[in-house]
């Protein structure tokens, strides 16, 4: 995660510079080491002159692929910790969810309950209902009158 002020990235291009400049300083050595070898031993030869500088554009090529490898290195370092806060704010919702989820489910049971209570009174007044015109229905009538 980048520091508020910035400072971390630097600290990480400056790190992956100096060890870039180490390597190609190192390099640039040995190759300049390797000429003048190559100068002591063949003086006259101009193949092998122009075998030298082809090495250095190689050299030069592989130090400007490193860089480039360093800093594509670097962006995805920066993209990995942009997905874990991301995914940290991810985890955060989903867990605001789960808890907005048991409170709604919570609700939901107890207006069910309330539901099922209601439904029970109202099935034993329908019954009372039914047993009071399932009487009056089946009262003999009453003996004319006369």
């Amino acid at each position: 995660m980048a520091e508020p002020n910035g400072n971390g990235r630097i600290d990480r291009i400056e790190n992956a510079l100096a060890s870039l400049t180490t390597d190609v300083t190192s390099l640039t050595a040995d190759v300049a080491s390797l000429t003048a070898s190559l100068a002591a031993m063949a003086t006259g030869l101009t193949s092998l002159a122009a075998n030298t500088e082809t090495l250095n554009d190689v050299t030069r090529l592989i130090a400007g692929q490193v860089n480039r490898l360093a800093e594509a290195q670097i962006e995805t370092q920066d993209a990995v910790s942009e997905l874990a806060d991301k995914q940290a704010n991810l985890s955060e919702s989903l867990a605001e969810l789960a808890q907005l989820q048991r409170v709604s489910q919570d609700r939901t049971d107890e207006a069910l309950r309330h539901l099922a209570e209601s439904q029970q009174h109202t099935e034993e007044r329908l019954n009372a209902l039914i047993a009071t015109v399932d009487d009056i229905i089946r009262r003999p009538p009453p003996p004319p009158r006369q």
